[in-house]
């Protein structure tokens, strides 16, 4: 049985992972499956995009803490399911622990889209970053540009307690973009440009990978040429 603590925590990051409407027990921590919560966590990436929505980095945060959290437990109950057995062939053949790189381009997508791609898709169908690396270059490129309310204040669109009362009322990980259309004080039309204006300012994706040292500087200029010459052919397919 687990303590009520991580009970409670394993539930908070339940509810991040697959939104307020859940009925979370006991009963629904037996139930879930790893593939469920790797389909949730890619829905939560790409529904908080930087060039998707206005909200800001704790967003991306606190789903990257979730998903790490429900992996480690899927992982311990796994491995207390299995305490005392030995695969006959002496391998773990089950679900695979977030984060693990799949090498040779990954066995879940073995090559690329023949579709236009965004560098962190890129990188990652190619198989040589994980999605919990584009979430972190994505809380990092977010972490490095001024926020939604900052930029609408200085732009005359919001005063400062107008940005206070939005940040006050927005729900869980609802875009500061949709929170303030939702109570009426900007209209989709200045929330999409805020949004243009906030990604002229913030420092490119790729340059999260060459100030880590994941890429050099001169890998990174090779990759983003293959990301072009791929996205060229996948669009002039398209018009065949």
């Amino acid at each position: 049985m687990l303590p009520a603590a991580q009970e409670e925590e394993l539930f908070r990051a339940c509810r991040v992972l697959f939104g307020d409407g859940l009925n979370l027990s006991r009963e629904f921590l037996d139930y879930i499956q790893w593939s469920g919560v790797k389909s949730a966590y890619r829905r939560r990436v790409h529904e908080f995009h930087p060039d998707k929505s206005g909200g800001n980095s704790d967003d991306f945060i606190a789903l990257q803490r979730a998903y790490e959290e429900l992996g480690e437990f899927l992982a311990a109950r796994k491995k207390g399911e299995r305490a005392g057995k030995t695969s006959a062939a002496g391998k773990d053949n089950g679900n695979r622990r977030p984060g693990r790189r799949n090498g040779g381009g990954g066995r879940d997508n073995p090559r690329l889209p023949r579709r236009p791609l965004l560098l962190g898709h890129y990188l990652y169908y190619s198989g040589l970053i994980d999605w919990r690396t584009i979430v972190r270059a994505l809380v990092w490129q977010r972490q490095n540009r001024p926020r939604l309310g900052e930029i609408a204040r200085e732009a005359g669109m919001l005063s400062a307690e107008q940005v206070r009362t939005i940040l006050s009322r927005r729900r869980t990980l609802e875009p500061f973009g949709a929170a303030a259309v939702k109570l009426g004080l900007l209209d989709r039309g200045q929330v999409d440009e805020l949004l243009r204006r906030q990604r002229l300012m913030q420092r490119r994706f790729g340059e999260y990978f060459v100030e880590k040292g994941i890429f050099s500087r001169e890998e990174m200029l090779r990759l983003v040429i293959g990301l072009e010459r791929h996205n060229a052919l996948a669009r002039n397919g398209r018009s065949r």
